[in-house]
């Protein structure tokens, strides 16, 4: 896997539908977003779900979206509200603007989709790390999309935590390997050595399966270390992942 990403700035380029997907929230991956969604834009979604970590618990219901749009440097990311209000009245989900704005697994992701997609939408999600209705959800995502294929889903997740470089890429194996067999009950036990939402994994891996997508192919895995230079003995990893429609 190690070898994928090229930080260039360009990864190739796809004219095939996609699906969904899983991209890091972390700055310092930065690169590896850019080139996840310059990717993306040659095909560009009209809508884009991101499903994300809500890191602090923030609120008390384990859900929350937004039917606002986003200002950025390029201009207002709008928001598809549409689809919110059925996550609102689905899922129960809360709205709380503050949150968005604070939790960056969402918010670092939004100018980067305004730059390379100024026309695409977007529903933000965050969820609980105990959220226990994950699989709801992603059939929820699954029959949206099947009423429109324009939508797509995105996981908003970094993969292993706070260990060496060696261990950090044998973890993020594994956490693949589950991904690509569909394990639900193993990833749901799965902590920060593996990845920092496991909710949002089981809600993408139950819509892919459901929209009956491609496998998951990797564009790029790569950890702190490998970006930086430095600090081998304390990583997080990252991946930048595709489902693609048959």
């Amino acid at each position: 896997i190690k070898g994928n990403a090229n930080l260039t700035g360009d990864i190739g380029r796809t004219d095939k539908s996609i699906a969904g997907g899983i991209v890091p929230h972390h700055l310092l991956a930065g690169k590896m977003i850019a080139e996840f969604f310059r990717y993306i834009s040659h095909n560009p979604p009209e809508t884009i779900v991101i499903v994300a970590p809500n890191h602090r618990r923030t609120g008390m219901s384990g859900i929350h979206t937004s039917r606002l749009d986003w200002e950025t440097p390029f201009g207002t990311l709008e928001a598809d509200s549409g689809i919110a209000e059925k996550i609102i009245e689905k899922m129960n989900a809360a709205e709380n603007a503050l949150l968005m704005e604070e939790e960056h697994s969402i918010s670092s992701l939004v100018p980067y989709i305004k730059y390379y997609m100024p026309e695409t939408k977007i529903v933000p999600i965050l969820l609980h790390g105990n959220y226990e209705s994950s699989e709801k959800l992603g059939v929820l995502l699954a029959d949206i999309q099947a009423e429109n294929p324009g939508i797509a889903v995105f996981a908003s997740v970094d993969f292993s935590h706070y260990l060496d470089a060696g261990t950090a890429d044998k973890m993020d194996e594994k956490t693949l390997e589950a991904i690509k067999n569909q394990d639900i009950p193993g990833i749901s036990k799965m902590g920060n050595d593996n990845l920092d939402s496991p909710p949002s994994i089981i809600t993408l891996i139950t819509a892919m399966k459901k929209a009956g997508t491609r496998p998951p192919e990797v564009l790029a895995h790569l950890n702190s270390s490998d970006i930086t230079g430095t600090g081998a003995d304390y990583t997080t990893g990252y991946y930048t992942i595709v489902y693609e429609y048959f």
